[in-house]
């Protein structure tokens, strides 16, 4: 077989390969949202949809807890790719669509190591690691002789306790909204090693649908703002050196705005983001665009099990943690990592005009 035909002959399968897990995602997506489906399917409950409407004028009502069923068609896609330590280029470039199309994706019963998570990472973008003087004593938790990854855990790296009002991440946000645009396209790997009996959940929060479905007054207010996201103002690095505060100047984001292949959504960034150029109080509109995206119609929970791997789009998603019974008897240990997306076709993401 001549060089320029083996050349062709491993394109071909790259592409049968792709197209076959592309194939496999979409069947296991359209499993996971049958559940909310109603007969002639819009891809929502009688319910959900109710509260979207609802939404037109208004943003539905939370409870205290924050925890009405979600009801997101579109977030929490299951894909099957093996182990993720093994994957190849055409399980990369499916995972890049998967996430684009879902927002969020899992990756049941992986058993991966530390080092073979950052592997990972690496494959899947541009692997993020923030200044040392970030990771604050009380608040971040770097994993030893790996900088990349954050342990999100009950208890410390030496075994201790981190105590029962000890949380992380327990507010919507979108991670790296400090980051000036484009640097902002991150995509968080979570991986569970151990999990509590109950409780625990991650929420995710749709801000493709939330867009979609946003007030016209809100979007009017919303129409010339922007917020603006500081390092300053972020409690997880109020331990940072000034040199390393210096080097992440103040990020603006447009409020409606898109993503890298083109389609419209919220970008809220986080309670600790600034509004500017809006009609009206920023902060008021800021925390009416939060309930708003974080409503039962957008969002979706996960549950953990040990061995799972969620991966997901901060450009296209808000997530939180969610509480649990933390007595101390039982542990919950994550690890997360951070990749910026590569831009550029057979990169991660193609931009819009390469769609």
């Amino acid at each position: 077989m001549t060089a320029e035909r083996k050349l062709l002959t491993d394109r071909a399968g790259v592409a049968m390969q792709l197209a076959l897990l592309l194939l496999a995602i979409s069947l296991a997506a359209a499993t996971a949202n049958a559940r909310n489906s109603k007969p002639g399917g819009d891809g929502l409950s009688t319910s959900c949809r109710s509260m979207v409407d609802s939404s037109a004028v208004d943003a539905p009502a939370r409870s205290s807890e924050g925890r009405e069923p979600g009801c997101s068609a579109r977030l929490g896609a299951a894909l099957s790719v093996g182990p993720l330590q093994d994957i190849g280029t055409a399980a990369v470039s499916a995972i890049h669509e998967a996430v684009r199309m879902h927002g969020m994706v899992v990756f049941k019963n992986q058993a991966l190591s530390r080092a073979e998570q950052v592997a990972l990472t690496d494959v899947l973008g541009e692997t993020i690691i923030l200044p040392r003087s970030f990771e604050g004593q009380d608040t971040n938790d770097p994993e030893p002789g790996h900088p990349a990854i954050q342990r999100v855990s009950t208890h410390w790296a030496n075994g201790t306790w981190k105590g029962r009002h000890h949380s992380f991440g327990a507010y919507w946000h979108s991670d790296g909204d400090f980051w000036q645009p484009p640097l902002h396209n991150v995509l968080s790997i979570l991986y569970a090693v151990t999990v509590p009996p109950s409780g625990g959940e991650t929420g995710f929060a749709d801000l493709r649908e939330a867009r979609a479905a946003l007030a016209t007054p809100l979007a009017a207010r919303a129409a010339n703002a922007s917020i603006t996201a500081s390092v300053r103002d972020i409690n997880d690095f109020a331990g940072g050196d000034e040199d390393d505060l210096a080097r992440f100047p103040v990020a603006e984001h447009k409020i409606l705005n898109r993503h890298l292949d083109g389609g419209s959504l919220l970008y809220v960034g986080s309670p600790s983001a600034k509004v500017v150029g809006a009609e009206g109080e920023g902060g008021e509109l800021l925390a009416a665009l939060m309930d708003h995206a974080a409503s039962p119609p957008f969002t979706h929970y996960h549950a953990w099990d040990a061995g799972d791997v969620v991966v997901w789009d901060n450009t296209q998603t808000l997530h939180r943690s969610f509480p649990f019974d933390n007595d101390g008897s039982s542990r919950r240990e994550l690890y997360r990592t951070q990749a910026r997306v590569r831009l550029g076709r057979g990169q991660g993401w193609p931009r819009r005009d390469e769609l």
